[in-house]
Order: C-alpha cells, then structure tokens, then sequence
C-alpha cells in the first residue's frame, strides 16, 4: 500500500516537473532551413523521432545524418577550396578521412565551426557519398561520425558550446547540437549511456562548469519526449556517484549562479521525489537542503516550498509517520523571526499562500504547548515594544492569535486583549498610543476597535466622562472627529445610566 502511494506522490510530483522542463528543451531548427533543405530520407527522421528508440530505421537514419544541418553549414561557410580541387582528390581516391586530416580540421577544436575549410570538406563528403552509392555495403561518410571519431562524444559537445556563444557561429552550433543529439537517439541511447559518453561520469564538483552538462541536458529532455513510458531523471545518473552530502552541497551552490539556477533547482526537485521513496524524514532533508541556514529568505526560497510539498507528500505517503512542520522551524528559529518572515512574505503574491500556512501551524504549535496569548506577546518580542507596539507588525500577529485562541477555547474564559494592554501601558498612556495608531491607515480601523472596547470597559468601571474626555485628548484644538463621535456616545450611556454598546 505504501508503495503505491508514494508512486501516486511522485507522479503528481512529475506532473508539476513538465511545466519547468520546457525550459531547458533544445531550439529548433530555422523553419526557413527545415523548409529549404528536407529531404525525404530525413522527414523520416523527424516524424521517428518520437518513436521509441530502439525502432528499426534506414541506414541514413542510423548513422544520424541530417541534411539541414550539413546544408545549413555549406551555405553559411565560404569555401576556400576549388571545385577543380575537390573533384581532383576525389578522383585519386581520398576517404573522407583523408581529406578532413589534409585540411587540418582534426586540429580545429574550438574554431571548427567558424573554419572556412569546413564548408570544403563538407562539399566534399556530399561528393564522396554520392559516388559512393554505386556501392552496395559501403557505408556513408556523415558529419557527425566524423566529427565525433575525431574529437570525441564530450569534444564535440564543447565545441558546440563555445560556438554558440559566438554570434557568427551560434546558429551552426544549435543545428550542430540537434544533429548530435538525434545522432544518440536514433542509436538507441540512454542518458545514462550519454552521460559516460560524454564522459561526465568521473567524479567530480565541477560538474555544473563543463559545458558537456548542457549536451546532456538537452538530451534528456529530447529522450523523454521519444519515451514518454520510460522516462529517465537527472537525479538517477548523479546518486550513484555521490554521497547525499556532496551532491547537495554541489546542487545548492549551483543554484547560486544564474546560470544553472533553473536547473540546479530542478535537480533539487527530483533529488527531493527520490528521498520520498528512500522514506527520508524531512526534518533530515531540512538541514540537507541548508534551509537552516536561509536566515531571513526562509519563505521566500523556492527550495523551502518545495520543502513544504515534500512533508505534505511525505504525510501522504505515510501517514502512521508522526510529523510536525513546525517543530523542525522551531528548532532553527526563534517564534518571533517565523512570525516576522511570515508577515514580509504575506506581502508577496507568490508567498502569500506559504505565509498563511506557516502562521497557521505557528498558532496551532502555540495552542497544543499550552502558550496563551500572554506568552504568544512575550514569545513575540511584543514585551520590549514599548509605547510603539502598534507600529510593530507582530502586534497583528498577536491580535490573530488572541481571535485563534479564544475560538479554540471551549469554556466562556475569553481572553480579553484590551485588559492585558490596560494592565501594561494604563488607561491614559493606551488611548494615547490608540489615537497615534489611527493615524496609520493600515491600523486604523483595528485601533479604533480597541479603543471601543477600552470604553466599554471604562463604563463598566464607571468612569467619569471628564477623565475620559481628557483621556481622549478631546480637550485639544486637534481633537478627532471620529473619537468625538465615540465620546458622545459614552457621555450618554453614563448620563442615562445605560450599558455601553458598539
């Protein structure tokens, strides 16, 4: 049964995944070059490439020639040989490879693409294939295999990196990439076998600095879209070659750089899917993920949402689990920093939900330890306020939980806020402070609230109108029309000896 629903879980966690992967899908070719230069042979291809990948396909498809791309290349290059010169090696029967090696290419590196001998060489491999199809069993010459028998799986890959940062080069590049990584696809490879071709599998911290990772991920993508039923995850390539500690460290410091944060954090996500099925409790996976050491950003990292999701898919999957949200924080932050990150986020319309949530599990944490609203004020640092506790935000803070307190309290013992700021600032000194806060269009309406129910109480005991005319500064030329109105209303509940009511 368990089994089942942690695949329930992180199916619905893969569900949320396919929206942020489209991020890191490959370009498409240029429709202008897809549109010119197609052949028959390569609309195969491209209408196979969803197919799964071990699908029989013609010889043309399993040696991964794409005819736009190698078009694509002859007509943005300008070639340096002749066609007399071309025809001549031909004739005295140069190979491919022969001919790539007498150009220097196999010597290019970086610079292949922007070579102008390339162009020479691929109108030359466009010759030899041709005349080669008089012979039955000879295999045809193709960019890509030539390419990767001299540079490598990975070489090729950082070639096409450091051409794409290169405006004259970049669109080569891509059209370079694509043919790469339908090269791999039509051979029937996984991104575990493209993951060591690459050579990526040796062990290393500086995986997110080699330009072969973005190859990788590229194909990754392009393979789950041809194997929708097998899809494979980043996660599944890297916890076999390190240790929790060393592979979360080397995610949360990519997640640093602008440039791999997207899919450091993806990564993250997927790492968070595999501990669910490992059952790793997620108080552990809160230190892993240094969300202990947030500070301030706590809610607003987008890793501790997806540290929220993970407990509730954790509650999900095993709910014989005792689980607390709110004690893992409070084993890192004080009550007073939750409930202050949780009114800086609630301003935020992407935290506001996360806010909520977090203030109502404070409340709830608070009421099932016995904290009464007196200890929710001293636990908020309300204590050391002073006469400016209006202007402090937990005060509202502290006026919600005194509603949430008295609505969970069963008996008719309601604990009144009004009689505890009395005890501690005095009649005088907390109309005062109430007549500073209305001034506050934020706390207006809730001062003027309190201040009703300081009069109600101050009829209750009887008081003069005079004293409370003066404690309501009415005696000033700047008198408040508003309280005012609110005296009025107490003279004549005194006068008539009648009970005050709002």
């Amino acid at each position: 049964m368990t089994s089942r629903v942690v695949l329930l879980a992180v199916a619905a966690f893969f569900g949320r995944l396919d929206a942020a992967s489209t991020e890191l899908q490959i370009a498409a070719y240029d429709s202008n070059v897809l549109s010119a230069s197609l052949t028959t042979t390569h609309d195969v291809v491209v209408r196979n490439r969803f197919l799964r990948t071990h699908t029989s396909t013609t010889d043309e498809e399993e040696r991964g020639i794409s005819t736009s791309a190698v078009e694509s290349l002859t007509n943005s290059l300008k070639s340096t040989f002749t066609s007399q010169q071309l025809d001549d090696l031909l004739q005295k029967g140069n190979s491919v490879d022969d001919v790539f090696k007498l150009m220097s290419l196999d010597n290019a590196a970086d610079g292949l693409l922007a070579n102008p001998h390339l162009t020479a060489w691929i109108d030359y491999m466009k010759r030899f294939n041709k005349a080669q199809t008089v012979e039955k069993g000879v295999e045809k010459a193709s960019l890509i295999a030539i390419l990767t028998k001299y540079y490598g799986d990975d070489g090729v890959a950082r070639i096409v990196e450091a051409a794409k940062k290169v405006s004259s080069t970049s669109r080569r590049a891509k059209n370079l990439e694509a043919e790469q990584i339908q090269h791999w696809l039509v051979k029937g490879k996984t991104p575990e076998d493209v993951y060591k071709l690459l050579k990526l599998d040796v062990r290393r911290y500086d995986l997110f600095d080699k330009p072969e990772l973005a190859t990788w991920v590229k194909y990754m993508d392009e393979f789950n879209k041809a194997n929708p039923d097998n899809k494979a995850t980043f996660i599944s390539s890297l916890v076999n070659r390190y240790d929790e500690v060393s592979l979360t460290n080397m995610l949360m410091a990519a997640k640093e750089v602008p440039a791999t944060e997207k899919l450091a954090v993806q990564m993250l996500t997927e790492q968070t899917q595999y501990w669910l099925e490992m059952k790793k409790a997620p108080r552990d996976i809160f230190e892993l993920l240094r969300l202990n050491k947030e500070g301030d950003a706590l809610l607003k990292s987008p890793l501790f949402s997806a540290w929220i999701r993970y407990t509730d898919d954790f509650k999900f999957a095993y709910p014989d689990e005792t689980l607390d949200t709110m004690t893992t924080l409070l084993k890192y932050y004080l009550s007073a920093d939750i409930a202050r990150m949780s009114v800086e986020a609630s301003k935020v319309p992407r935290t506001r939900s996360i806010s909520d949530r977090i203030v109502l599990e404070l409340f709830r944490e608070w009421r099932s330890g016995g904290t009464s609203p007196a200890g929710a004020f001293v636990a908020l640092g309300l204590k050391n306020a002073g006469t400016k506790i209006f202007e402090d935000p937990l005060f509202l803070t502290w006026h919600k939980y005194t509603a949430y307190y008295n609505s969970m309290d069963r008996s008719n013992k309601k604990v009144d806020e009004v009689f505890m700021l009395r005890g501690r600032f005095g009649d005088k000194r907390l109309s005062q402070m109430l007549m500073e806060a209305m001034n506050d269009q934020s706390m207006k309406s809730l001062a003027i609230d309190l201040q009703k129910q300081l009069l109600v109480r101050w009829r209750y005991f009887n008081k003069k109108p005079e004293k409370v005319f003066s404690w309501l500064l009415l005696d000033g030329t700047n008198a408040n029309v508003d309280i005012r109105k609110l005296y009025d209303k107490y003279d004549d509940a005194y006068t008539n000896g009648e009970k005050l009511v709002f």
